[in-house]
């Protein structure tokens, strides 16, 4: 409706009914227990965190995971999530505490980066008041919070023991890799299209609407980005593995003919590092990596992709690819209405693997 009216749709009112939805959808009416939810800032950032009532009891330092929610770096929030993150908080045996970042469009990049940079240095800096396992800090996020996960990973390098990345959102380069083809026609358009997350990220950039159609047809990147080392990070010949057999598409090459003024927009920020993490130069003693990705996602190659390269720079990669999954079935486990065992599933698969190796120093792939 917005679209249609022209109007901005991620209006404050708008935003609070949208929560209110989400929290229904995602949470229930069901009142979370045997978990300790405690509000709090982090060098003036707003925080919550989970801290399960039998881990409390144990007492000791605690394996701890500061998570950035996803929406789009506009929709949602920490309490939309909180279902969700008691019940992996449950389930891990992780203290978990949630980044209440700034949203776009009234805050844009580099606004939710430093957000959530801040607040991880912040835990860091204060690792004997929240009980840090020393040396297991983990950063996690999904769809946009996967994006802020990332590229706050790669910043701090090996003061992170390992990055959890949920459907990320990585790169702008390029929207023709071959999951984009494979959803070009809206096959889940309100959780997962090329119209819906480019206009995502020009929310976060802030950058004009009126230039989304060019980044719809390819468009908007300048021919010096094109023939750029930025564009062999996308593509899907030499980083898609064949063997997953996700599909028998590859990466279209990036097309000519938008302006000086809308290709300088997108230059910009689509080789910045903190914006689209893909576009690293380097990757080497970036964080161990474990990368959860959906197979009806537009923004699934690119996961897998970056897992491949960092797999190839010598990191250790997880890589879980659920093939009858969506953009943010994870969201569908814990105290929500509406469960799927493809959601539980992936949540025990992230336990069992962090249970088997949160006290030692490596683990193999």
């Amino acid at each position: 409706m917005g679209e249609h009216s022209g109007l901005e749709p991620a209006t404050g009112p708008v935003k609070m009914a949208m929560n209110f939805g989400a929290r229904l959808l995602f949470n229930g009416f069901n009142r979370i227990s045997n978990m300790t939810i405690r509000y709090t800032t982090v060098d003036n950032i707003p925080v919550t965190i989970f801290l399960p009532d039998s881990v409390n009891a144990a007492g000791g330092n605690n394996p701890t995971m500061v998570y950035f929610h996803g929406g789009g770096w506009t929709w949602f929030s920490v309490d939309v999530y909180s279902g969700f993150l008691a019940n992996f908080a449950e389930i891990t045996g992780l203290q978990i505490i949630a980044v209440e970042y700034r949203k776009a469009p009234q805050h844009i990049f580099p606004a939710a980066y430093h957000d959530c940079l801040t607040a991880t240095l912040g835990v860091l800096k204060r690792a004997d008041d929240f009980r840090l396992l020393a040396g297991k800090l983990i950063i996690g996020g999904d769809g946009g919070g996967g994006n802020l996960a990332a590229a706050v990973s790669n910043t701090l390098g090996d003061k992170i023991w390992l990055q959890l990345l949920i459907n990320p959102a990585l790169q702008v380069l390029d929207f023709e890799t071959p999951s984009y083809q494979d959803y070009d026609e809206n096959v889940l358009p309100g959780l997962s299209s090329a119209f819906r997350n480019v206009y995502h990220w020009l929310e976060y950039a802030g950058i004009s609407q009126d230039y989304l159609q060019f980044a719809l047809q390819n468009t908007h990147i300048s021919s010096g980005t094109r023939h750029s080392v930025a564009s062999s990070f996308v593509n899907s010949r030499k980083y898609l593995p064949r063997n997953l057999t996700i599909t028998d598409k590859t990466t279209r090459p990036l097309k000519s003919g938008a302006n000086f003024i809308v290709t300088s927009a997108f230059d910009k920020i689509a080789t910045e590092p903190k914006f689209a993490p893909m576009m690293s130069a380097k990757v080497e003693g970036t964080p161990n990596a474990y990368m959860v990705t959906s197979q009806y996602d537009v923004y699934r190659d690119e996961g897998i992709m970056y897992a491949q390269r960092l797999f190839e720079s010598h990191i250790d990669v997880k890589l879980e690819h659920y093939y009858e999954s969506f953009h943010g079935f994870v969201l569908f486990s814990g105290y929500g209405p509406i469960k799927l065992n493809v959601a539980e599933r992936a949540i025990k698969g992230f336990s069992d693997f962090l249970k088997a190796r949160i006290f030692e120093h490596s683990y193999s792939t």
